[in-house]
C-alpha cells in the first residue's frame, strides 16, 4: 500500500516509484482511466483508503486541509452502497479533531462518467479547533478508476457552520483498494 514510504538497503528489481503525496496519487489513480460502468461489479463490496483534501475557511482564510479517506462501496442492490470515515484533518498550521462521517450514499451503475458520477454520498460531522467548533455538510461524488476498479477519486463540497457563520467549502479526494 502507498501510505508510507520506506527505503532499504538492499538491491531489488525495483523500476517502480513511489507516488509523492496527494497530487502523486492522484495522478497515478486517474491515469488508470475511468473504469467503464459496464465492467463495475454487481455484487458484494470493496473497500478504498486514500487521502482527502478539504479547502476549508477555519479561522477566516480558506487553507487546504489533508486527511485519511477510507471508504466501502457496496454494489449489491439494495445493499448499504457507500460508507465512510475522514479523520486527522491537518494544514500547515493546523489540525482539527474529531471525524467526518461519510453515509447516506448511492450508486450510480448506468453513469456517464463525462456526464455523471458513478457514486455519491453524504459528508458530515463536526471538527475542532482549539475549542471553536465547526459543523460540516456536503456531499462526495466520484468515479471508479482503472480495468479492476483499483482506485477512486473525486470531488467534495458543501457548507461549513460555526456558529451563526455559514460559508462553503469544496475538495477532491483519492483512494485504492484496500487489501
Amino acid at each position: 500500500m502507498w501510505g508510507m514510504l520506506t527505503a532499504c538497503g538492499g538491491g531489488g528489481a525495483g523500476g517502480e516509484t513511489a507516488p509523492a503525496g496527494f497530487v502523486g496519487v492522484h495522478d497515478e489513480v486517474t491515469g488508470l482511466g475511468v473504469t467503464p460502468a459496464g465492467d463495475l461489479p454487481t455484487q458484494g463490496s470493496a473497500a478504498y483508503a486514500g487521502l482527502i483534501q478539504l479547502d476549508l475557511p477555519i479561522d477566516g482564510t480558506a487553507q487546504t486541509f489533508e486527511g485519511a479517506f477510507d471508504v466501502t462501496l457496496g454494489f449489491d442492490a439494495g445493499g448499504t452502497p457507500v460508507t465512510g470515515s475522514v479523520t486527522d484533518l491537518a494544514s500547515d498550521a493546523i489540525s482539527l479533531t474529531g471525524t467526518l462521517q461519510i453515509d447516506n450514499g448511492a450508486m450510480n451503475p448506468g453513469a456517464v462518467p463525462s456526464l455523471d458520477y458513478q457514486f455519491t454520498a453524504n459528508i458530515g460531522g463536526a471538527v475542532d479547533e482549539g475549542g471553536t467548533i465547526y459543523s460540516i455538510d456536503g456531499t462526495v461524488a466520484g468515479d471508479f478508476y482503472g480495468a479492476q476498479w483499483e482506485g477512486i477519486a473525486g470531488v467534495v463540497f458543501g457548507d461549513i457552520t460555526q456558529g451563526v457563520a455559514v460559508d462553503i467549502f469544496d475538495g477532491t479526494f483519492v483512494g485504492q483498494q484496500a487489501p
